[in-house]
């Protein structure tokens, strides 16, 4: 588990082309142990910056992806 989750991470890091892997990953990991509550929260960060890329709405600055970006490592980082 924990070597999918820094899987999960290394995804996130590399860029939005890598959003849906790290999100299958946590969705892995969220079917084996569904009672992480940290889990929840990096799933949706994660998703909700996949559905601002794939509508082609940039209303999101880049503080903004960085602060959904850094509160879906720290969710992670505490499972």
């Amino acid at each position: 588990i924990s070597l999918t989750l820094q899987e999960a991470i290394a995804c996130l890091l590399v860029g939005q082309d890598h959003f849906p892997k790290a999100r299958r990953l946590i969705e892995l990991v969220r079917n084996i142990e569904p009672k992480r509550r940290s889990l929840a929260c990096a799933f949706r960060s994660i998703r909700f910056l996949q559905e601002q890329v794939q509508s082609g709405t940039h209303g999101l600055t880049v503080a903004d992806k960085d602060v959904l970006l850094t509160n879906a490592f720290i969710a992670l980082k505490e499972s």
